[in-house]
């Protein structure tokens, strides 16, 4: 429907969460296949910061056109951090499929609290839901395995489109595939990607489960808090 007012939802810490993030998906290799590895977790954090696609917005991976060639450069960015921490090489590139595949296990992501309800009330309420989220190529799966896929016109993840957030043409593509909305309002946890991406797309803004700062207008604790928030724009 054209001009449909639209609801852009951020995915990981807004709708669902999921413990450690890739460095708890990094660990579940190592503990499952690699025992008595004496490795932890902040070890790795070196070796993840500033290298993965949605630390880098300003730059594209227009070129990790497929699954197949995005997963690729993601396992070797994971193969790189557990041959740093001490992993041979055969190991780590075997740990680092490992850690993918652990990574997209939908039940891995757990959604808070009454998203379901919620998401159905507002599009029966005539808003159009659609996540624009800096994830994987399967998100699209993971959104319908959680039992979400009838509730969004569209999953959009950047993994995809080969933009992160804030970046604005993921922005713009995500409002063309929106058919152009008048009314448009991003919802997300991130801040920067978020909060000043939407704005700078010309969208309204809501941030959640995020502590916010002075260029946050509206913040909503919960889910719940997101619909009365809308309730009053």
């Amino acid at each position: 429907m054209k001009n449909q007012p639209t609801l852009f939802w951020d995915f990981d810490g807004t709708l669902a969460a999921r413990a450690g993030h890739q460095r708890g998906a990094m660990m579940y290799a190592l503990d499952q296949y690699y025992p008595g590895h004496g490795i932890t977790i902040d070890q790795l954090k070196p070796y993840l910061r500033n290298v993965l696609p949605w630390h880098m917005p300003d730059v594209p991976h227009l070129h990790l056109n497929t699954p197949a060639l995005w997963w690729e450069h993601i396992e070797s960015i994971f193969c790189n951090a557990f041959f740093k921490v001490g992993i041979p090489d055969d190991i780590a590139k075997t740990l680092a499929k490992i850690t993918h595949e652990h990574y997209i296990d939908a039940d891995g992501f757990v959604l808070f609290p009454k998203t379901t309800r919620v998401l159905a009330s507002l599009k029966e309420k005539g808003w159009q839901n659609i996540i624009l989220s800096n994830h994987v190529p399967e998100l699209s799966d993971l959104v319908a395995k959680k039992g979400l896929g009838d509730l969004f016109t569209h999953v959009i993840s950047s993994a995809n489109v080969g933009y992160e957030k804030p970046n604005i043409e993921i922005f713009k593509h995500a409002i063309e595939l929106a058919a152009n909305p008048d009314n448009m309002v991003m919802i997300g946890d991130n801040i920067i990607a978020d909060i000043h991406g939407a704005k700078n797309a010309g969208m309204q803004a809501i941030l959640i489960h995020t502590e916010p700062d002075d260029s946050v207008e509206h913040f909503a604790k919960t889910i719940v808090d997101v619909e009365a928030i809308l309730d009053r724009l």
